[in-house]
């Protein structure tokens, strides 16, 4: 059940459980031990796309088919997250008003703009990435996904929730315990360990340092973390795995 509420919650696959209606609070959290998991599975799907296109196609076009099909299985959950995440922290606006600017439907210049920047980040790391050995493009696609996935669950367990009432990740923050995080942190590590070796270290250093800052950028200027604030943190767990994956650290 864990790892199906994970999936329906992270990505855009059709899938289906019994008894959705009776699901608790309790069980949505219960279910981020396994973001890291699904982050292992989207980066199999990738993989797997990576291993078939690039006997036909180079790398800049791989790229881009690999970001296409990662924002169309998560239904661009994330990026939304990070690009709100620019509008609010950036506003200039403290507390009940970054909210606001966050919640509202239309879009800003800063997430324009750092949409864009984003975006254009993770191309050109992931056109580098795809320079290396299949192999290891493939290995590092899969670490990266894993560990970013692992960010929304430190994100939630560290830091409170700014909204008063409602919101995507309320319920989440108000149960979510230790041992979650136990064990999607040790999902992660022994995943990355397998793949990438001893690069989990940095990978585990960096998500936790970018994570833990975003946070409490977030808690000083929201109160707290949101929905789009955890998403951002996913995205940039994508990024870190993408530098570090390409020979960069």
């Amino acid at each position: 059940m864990g790892f199906v509420l994970a999936l329906q919650f992270l990505t855009r696959l059709p899938i289906a459980s019994r008894g959705q209606a009776a699901i608790t609070d309790r069980q949505l959290a219960q279910s981020m031990a396994y973001f890291p998991l699904v982050g292992v599975l989207l980066g199999l799907i990738l993989a797997g796309v990576n291993w078939l296109a690039a006997m036909a196609f180079p790398p800049g076009l791989v790229a881009i088919l690999l970001i296409g099909i990662l924002v169309l299985l998560t239904g661009s959950l994330h990026w939304d997250g990070w690009m709100d995440t620019a509008d609010g922290l950036l506003s200039g606006q403290h507390g009940q008003r970054a909210l606001e600017i966050m919640k509202d439907s239309r879009v800003g210049a800063q997430a324009v703009i750092w949409g864009c920047l984003g975006m254009l980040a993770e191309y050109i790391l992931l056109v580098h990435l795809l320079t290396l050995p299949r192999f290891t493009a493939n290995a590092w696609l899969v670490a990266s996904l894993a560990w970013s996935r692992w960010n929304a669950v430190i994100g939630v367990f560290l830091f409170p929730y700014a909204r008063k009432t409602g919101g995507t990740a309320q319920a989440f923050i108000a149960e979510i315990s230790l041992k979650e995080v136990i064990m999607s942190t040790g999902i992660a590590i022994l995943v990355s360990v397998l793949v990438v070796g001893w690069k989990t270290v940095p990978l585990l250093v960096l998500n936790g340092i970018v994570t833990m800052s975003l946070g409490k950028v977030a808690e000083k200027r929201l109160g707290g973390v949101t929905g789009d604030i955890l998403g951002a943190m996913i995205i940039a767990g994508e990024l870190i795995g993408l530098f570090i994956g390409g020979g960069r650290v």
